[in-house]
């Protein structure tokens, strides 16, 4: 009898035999587009490629022309941080694209890796870096990369081997930004508040404070060399010094604001100044250009939905960017869309009276989000986990329990750097920031949900767990139970967490299109409609100098796709059938160790059954 397409494939797997080594897959989204906020992106000097870097922990290659998605490059990841790419650089000649970010573990090496374009295939990794790549650039003739690093300066490789042929450690803070002209010299944009300016063989020339003593978050060149746009992290100026010596030349007329343009860019011809951050109208987040070098009238066009985080001139005045939530694409010089490749994840927006919960958690209701280029569409989802239905458009229930935030002294709770508990401030990371709170209903406990973790304190304020989150805690709730903690995340995920312990149990992902989804547990079993096993992935590492693999989920729907147990999963019960799942079937870990699903050739024509498997006629 033939068998199904891929448990043959499943079965030519386990024939190899295990490795003797027990891998660790790490669950990733993959849609095609970007699942985090993209921080970076850079072009080849033809203007064939354009490049991003992502905390979804990919940097992608895509067509410049078309926005087609070419290639995903997959650098070694960890868990919380460990894999997210802050930075992002291509060669003038687009053979090689290096990428790098907090790519170690805390406190460890953060290397930047060095990648084939075509093939995805990393050549080399710098090491030796014990702070995080923030920014990454090429010279113009492709001899050198320079690297800006958090807390060290900057370093200066050479592109034969990579060695490092120059470093400047003298830096009071973060450097931000490094960019060469021309001719080769580098400038760097720091939030000590100072702009550098070295010479074609990288000794320092000048230096200067910033007017009004900003932090500096970026510095270009204008075409010619001669000025410099400064933008700032901290205020929503952007200034314009000399390209000789640094000195001030003029300020551009920005709006009134208390946030940013912190991205700053110099039209292909010079004769344009751009910028564009965190500066919205109507939650929506426009580019600004100035004529006349940055002297004359001011435009403003519509980009994004949320922070745009980097730009870049191309030619004939059109302009590349990225954003916070993953968004990247072109606009022609009027600022029209030439293509855009949009977060295939809803937004579950920071808010207090969402997620609506039943009693055991089982079903869940939330408003969500999408930002469809010009403006951003809202609909009400639930869903409910033993019945595995998605309902849209559904109706707030009030039988279904709202996030409980009083009763309890909490203070600075939402968007805040110190949230506290009587007053006294909550222990939290330097820079990690509170986005969410949920009391439990006998009001002797409470979880916050940050920007990096989920955070349990009993009510003294004293911590009783912590567990890391891929993506903002935007909401969180606890059930009435008190069983388990329910977090709607950055990464487009709903997600449900032991209140005991903070194990995380199950998690969904609703695509956009609002009929997609699959849902997982740690273990690795899923169950999924309309495609959704499409959604996920793994990855295995394969050594700290070598791309990662990745595995689709729907390659291994004969062994993990478990319904039934998915259902039960929060019931009290589901522990027992847990076990004996993974005593009868082993996790996804086990499996994959025993060798990665090998790519497999029909030599005969398939037949596709029923099920959407194919059939070989000589199986």
């Amino acid at each position: 009898m033939a068998l199904p397409f891929r448990l043959l494939a499943y079965l030519v797997v386990a024939a190899i035999g295990a490795q003797g080594q027990v891998v660790k897959p790490y669950l990733r989204i993959e849609t095609g587009a970007h699942a985090a906020e993209a921080k970076a992106i850079d072009v080849d000097a033809a203007e064939r490629f354009l490049v991003s870097a992502s905390l979804d922990k990919t940097a992608r290659v895509w067509e410049l022309r078309s926005g087609k998605l070419l290639k995903i490059l997959r650098p070694p990841v960890g868990n919380a941080q460990e894999g997210w790419l802050y930075a992002v650089a291509i060669s003038p000649d687009g053979a090689t694209v290096v990428a790098g970010g907090f790519t170690g573990p805390d406190n460890g090496d953060q290397p930047i890796y060095v990648f084939e374009r075509e093939s995805g295939v990393i050549r080399r990794a710098i090491t030796g870096l014990r702070d995080v790549t923030t920014h990454l650039a090429f010279s113009k003739d492709g001899r050198y990369v320079a690297a800006a690093l958090s807390g060290n300066g900057i370093r200066i490789f050479e592109t034969g081997s990579y060695s490092e042929v120059a470093r400047d450690v003298e830096y009071g803070g973060n450097c931000n930004w490094v960019e060469f002209d021309r001719s080769s010299r580098l400038v760097s944009a720091s939030s000590d508040g100072v702009v550098r300016l070295y010479s074609s063989d990288f000794h320092l020339l000048h230096k200067a404070k910033s007017p009004g003593g900003g932090q500096p978050y970026s510095a270009r060149f204008s075409p010619d060399g001669r000025l410099i746009a400064v933008g700032f992290f901290d205020r929503v100026e952007v200034h314009v010094i000399s390209g000789a010596d640094l000195s001030p030349k003029y300020d551009l007329e920005t709006p009134v604001s208390e946030v940013n343009l912190a991205t700053v860019l110099w039209s292909d011809d010079g004769r344009r100044v751009c910028a564009a951050g965190r500066y919205s109208v109507d939650s929506v987040y426009p580019l600004f250009c100035w004529d006349a070098r940055g002297k004359g009238k001011r435009s403003t066009f519509p980009v994004a939905g949320n922070t745009i985080m980097d730009l870049r001139a191309l030619q004939d005045g059109v302009i590349a960017f990225c954003s916070f939530d993953g968004a990247l694409g072109v606009l022609d010089r009027g600022g029209n869309i030439r293509w855009r490749s949009a977060p295939d994840l809803l937004e579950y927006l920071a808010g207090a009276s969402f997620p609506q919960i039943s009693r055991d958690g089982d079903r869940v209701e939330t408003d969500s989000y999408y930002f469809n280029g010009s403006a951003w569409t809202r609909q009400n989802i639930g869903f409910s986990v033993s019945g595995q239905r998605l309902a849209v458009g559904v109706d707030p229930q009030s039988s279904l329990e709202v996030p409980l935030t009083t009763g309890l002294a909490v203070d600075n709770w939402h968007d805040h750097f110190h949230p506290t508990l009587n007053g006294r401030a909550l222990a939290l990371q330097a820079n990690e920031i509170s986005r969410s709170l949920a009391i439990a209903s006998r009001k002797d406990a409470f979880v916050l949900g940050t920007e990096w973790n989920l955070r349990k304190f009993d009510r003294q304020g004293a911590q009783v767990w912590e567990t890391s989150v891929p993506g903002s805690a935007w909401r969180v709730n606890v059930t009435e139970d008190e069983r388990f903690v329910i977090a709607l995340l950055g990464d487009g995920t709903v997600r449900w967490y032991t209140f005991k312990e903070g194990k995380e149990v199950l998690a969904l992902f609703v695509d956009r299109d609002l009929r997609r989804w699959v849902a997982w547990n740690p273990d690795g079993f899923f169950t999924f409609q309309n495609g959704g096993d499409s959604l996920i992935g793994y990855q295995i590492n394969r050594g700290h100098d070598h791309e990662g693999q990745f595995v689709k989920v729907d390659q291994l729907r004969e062994i993990f796709y478990q319904p039934d147990l998915i259902a039960q999963i929060l019931k009290p019960e589901a522990a027992s059938a847990l076990v004996a799942a993974r005593n009868r079937i082993g996790d996804v870990s086990r499996i994959l160790s025993a060798g990665l699903p090998p790519e497999i050739e029909l030599i005969s024509s398939p037949q596709e059954t029923v099920a959407g498997d194919y059939l070989s006629s000589s199986a």
